[in-house]
C-alpha cells in the first residue's frame, strides 16, 4: 500500500475481439503510422471545411443511413478515415451515434496520396448523390405525365 492506494495484479486475459499478439522484437522493429503525424489536421479539416462532404462519403457507402452529422475522428494509412456518426433512422425521433470505419481502397503513402484519396471519394459521392436526385427528379416526373 503506497499513500492508502492498493495495487493489484492486472489480468490479461485474450478476452472478446482478441487480434493476435506480437513479439517483443516484432514490436521494436515496428514504426509508427506515417499518417499518424498529420492524421489529425486532416480530420479537423475536413470537420471544418468538408462537414458535407464527409456526410455525402458515408451516404454513399451506406445508402439510406440518414446521416445528420459525421466528425471524422482520426486518420490512418491502412484504416482510412474513422467517423462518428449520428443518425435518425427512418420513422424514429431518437438519433444514434456510432463510430465507423471508411477504409481507403488501398494504402495511404503521404499527404498527397491522402488527399488524392479523400478528392476522389469526395467526387465520387457527390457524383453519385447528383445522379440519385436526377433518377428521382426523373421518376417524379414520369409519375405526374404518366410518360416513361
Amino acid at each position: 500500500m503506497i499513500m492508502g492506494l492498493m495495487f493489484y495484479p492486472a489480468w490479461r486475459g485474450g478476452g472478446f475481439a482478441r487480434e493476435g499478439s506480437i513479439t517483443p522484437e516484432e514490436y521494436k522493429a515496428a514504426s509508427p503510422d506515417k499518417i499518424s503525424e498529420f492524421g489529425v489536421h486532416v480530420a479537423s479539416h475536413m470537420n471544418d471545411d468538408h462537414h458535407e462532404s464527409t456526410i455525402g462519403i458515408i451516404e454513399s457507402q451506406v445508402p439510406g443511413i440518414n446521416a445528420s452529422e459525421a466528425v471524422i475522428t482520426s486518420v490512418d494509412s491502412t484504416g482510412g478515415i474513422f467517423v462518428k456518426v449520428t443518425r435518425s433512422p427512418v420513422g424514429s425521433e431518437e438519433k444514434q451515434t456510432f463510430k465507423m470505419r471508411l477504409p481507403f481502397p488501398r494504402e495511404a503513402k503521404d499527404r498527397n496520396d491522402v488527399k488524392a484519396i479523400m478528392v476522389a471519394r469526395m467526387v465520387a459521392s457527390s457524383s453519385e448523390a447528383y445522379f440519385q436526385k436526377l433518377k428521382q427528379t426523373n421518376t417524379s416526373t414520369t409519375k405526374h405525365t404518366g410518360s416513361n
